[in-house]
């Protein structure tokens, strides 16, 4: 009896050891992620979600830079032919700099060597947060091509395989409808279709509607929009109350209808106002 309550002592000795470790470790990993995200936080934090578009001058009337681009890394959309997306972010500049429209930063520069940069297997890539333009990088000629030529506010995108095309798909603002002088998450958004085949960028727009999410109709050409109706019209979407519109895009025609017939939608409304 002695030997059996010895041994299941030495048991459960083991056990409140192994019990504090794994408290101990986890204790250690759950500090470990919390200063790890805290760290990335103060360094990206100066990082904007949304794009002055203000017309900052000094006293001797030298047009001022208060916003920088930051480049993302690379990511691979074409195993094949060595195509990369570069997503580009806004930095927020401390001190307010003369802009300089005829530097070139070293990042951009054509004769730089050439890098490598690997090569895994393609997988279809989709981007949240904020950026103001995207590169198009052809590794295996050097070529890079940016999407947009005018100031935007890209707030998610995605690259796609459509009709043995490549496109990338894209939720952006390129208009300051709530007259903020910015580009931001508050003003109404639109969608954009860039054929990185063709090099062709199309804009989906419907006056009043704010793009919510696109998504590509199972085994189609056709890519789902959904937009929400600025209802009272003062330049913003709120979605707790004002409705949404779904409608179809066809990335070979650039024809935009609606996924809910006309008729269908006065009966579903009439059934709900009797």
């Amino acid at each position: 009896m002695d030997k059996l309550k010895k041994y299941n002592q030495k048991i459960l000795a083991v056990l409140g050891t192994l019990t504090v470790a794994i408290l101990a470790g986890f204790i250690i990993v759950m500090s470990y992620l919390l200063i790890t995200e805290l760290v990335t936080y103060r360094e990206y934090d100066n990082r904007r979600d949304e794009i002055t578009l203000e017309d900052n001058r000094d006293s001797q009337n030298n047009k001022l830079r208060d916003q920088v681009i930051s480049f993302n890394k690379p990511q691979l959309i074409d195993t094949i032919n060595a195509v990369f997306l570069i997503p580009v972010s806004t930095i927020d500049l401390e001190n307010p700099e003369i802009a300089d429209f005829n530097e070139i930063s070293d990042l951009l520069d054509t004769n730089r060597p050439d890098y490598a940069i690997s090569m895994k297997s393609y997988k279809s890539k989709s981007f949240h947060g904020s950026y103001n333009n995207i590169v198009i990088y052809f590794q295996k000629t050097n070529r890079q091509l940016s999407v947009f030529n005018t100031k935007i506010n890209i707030s998610n995108f995605r690259d796609f395989y459509i009709a043995d095309k490549q496109y990338i798909l894209i939720n952006a603002i390129g208009d300051d409808t709530n007259k903020d002088e910015k580009l931001s998450i508050k003003d109404l958004s639109s969608f954009y279709c860039y054929s990185i085949t063709d090099n062709k960028l199309n804009k989906i727009t419907i006056e009043h509607h704010s793009l919510i999410s696109y998504s590509i109709l199972y085994d189609t050409e056709e890519v789902l929009l959904t937009f929400g109706f600025d209802k009272n019209k003062d330049g913003k979407f709120d979605p707790y109350r004002e409705p949404a519109i779904l409608k179809t895009y066809s990335v070979v025609t650039n024809e935009v209808q609606d996924l809910v017939k006309p008729q269908l939608r006065q009966k579903l409304q009439k059934l709900l106002d009797e």
